[in-house]
């Protein structure tokens, strides 16, 4: 008797296990879809946007979360979603460069007909030689040349803050760290040689990852929003920015910078070769720079190469006041509205002239 009551005993309680792991999957696989819901709603992104944009204003930093759009990192965007909606098919300007220039335009609110022209597939991070490759892949792999050579503009930021992310003891151009992110997952292959090309995944399943990742970008992001209140207002020490770039660049300073700038020179000299017409954009920087010799070796080796192929310079190095920086290189809201009313008029003649009007 007492066996047999054990035994219902237990099988109760196996039911009752088995009832609340259903339970736990459903309610696990409901709050999945509404994240993903809410990763994928225009008006839940534009609302976090509005609110990040506000806060940074507020707190004087960047608002990461308005390049994001819910995933992991403006490169992860970059990625997994621009490159795969990009159309060449029209007249347009492809903007290549690092974080600076990543975290710099608010291309979103610019009207759809200019939006879908400007391509800013700058990401973080990386230097000449990542950003020589990001071309190459462009050009030979994704068509960016489609409706002629002539007709893409490409824009490089430049500044010699990426020779930090440049070793100077290795053979090849690029960075582990970049190579790490186009392979994080499984979309891209990068060869031995720094050359990058889609890989033959399942399609499904890079869907799946990609959704996977905007579900944890929605959920940092939350938190981020409800904890950046608490942060203090930031503020700039011209001093400490000076030490921290030469702790950075560190003693090998001069080798960076001549590795990078011949990573830049095969970029420029590439893109001449295909006679696509280039404008090299000096990114602003604060006052802190002047008194380094890494700006003005880097600058030298650059306007050499430039004039070595007649493409032109806008420097908007000294433009943007040093109040308008979030940090040593990156500016807070104030100086990317600045910054984009300084290049946006510069870059849409391109477009314009080649490809009648686009403001509508």
């Amino acid at each position: 008797m007492d066996n047999q009551a054990t035994e219902n005993s237990d099988r109760e309680l196996e039911r009752l296990n088995s009832r609340f792991a259903w339970f736990f999957a459903g309610l696990t696989g409901v709050l999945c879809l509404v994240l993903v819901g809410l990763a994928n709603d225009p008006w839940v992104l534009e609302g976090f946007r509005r609110a990040a944009w506000a806060q940074a204003a507020w707190k004087k930093q960047i608002p990461l979360i308005c390049f994001q759009d819910h995933f992991l990192d403006s490169a992860d965007r970059v990625m997994h979603q621009d490159l795969n909606t990009a159309d060449y098919s029209r007249p347009g300007v492809c903007l290549i460069g690092a974080s600076s220039l990543s975290w710099g335009l608010r291309l979103w609110d610019l009207p759809s007909a200019i939006r879908s022209r400007i391509h800013n597939f700058a990401i973080g991070g990386t230097n000449h030689g990542d950003q020589y490759e990001l071309i190459r892949f462009l050009v030979e792999k994704e068509g960016m040349l489609r409706a002629g050579a002539d007709k893409s503009l490409v824009v490089i930021g430049i500044s010699y803050h990426t020779a930090a992310h440049t070793d100077d003891q290795s053979p090849g151009i690029g960075t582990p760290e970049s190579r790490g992110r186009w392979h994080r997952r499984g979309c891209y292959v990068v060869d031995g040689d720094g050359s990058i090309s889609r890989s033959n995944q399942n399609p499904l399943w890079t869907e799946i990852l990609n959704q996977r990742a905007k579900m944890a970008g929605i959920l940092g992001e939350s938190v981020s929003l409800l904890y950046t209140p608490f942060k203090p207002v930031r503020k700039l020490d011209p001093e400490y920015s000076r030490a921290e770039w030469t702790r950075t660049l560190g003693p090998r300073w001069e080798g960076k910078i001549k590795k990078d700038v011949a990573s830049f020179e095969a970029a420029v000299r590439y893109l001449h070769e295909r006679g696509v017409p280039t404008l090299v954009m000096a990114l602003p920087e604060g006052r802190w720079n002047e008194e380094t010799e890494y700006e003005s070796v880097y600058m030298r080796a650059i306007t050499a190469t430039l004039a070595k192929y007649g493409v032109e310079i806008l420097d908007l190095r000294k433009r943007i006041p040093d109040d308008d920086f979030a940090d040593t290189v990156h500016l807070n809201p104030e100086g990317m509205a600045k910054f984009q009313a300084l290049l946006m008029p510069r870059i849409m003649d391109h477009p314009r002239s080649t490809g009648g009007p686009v403001d509508r």
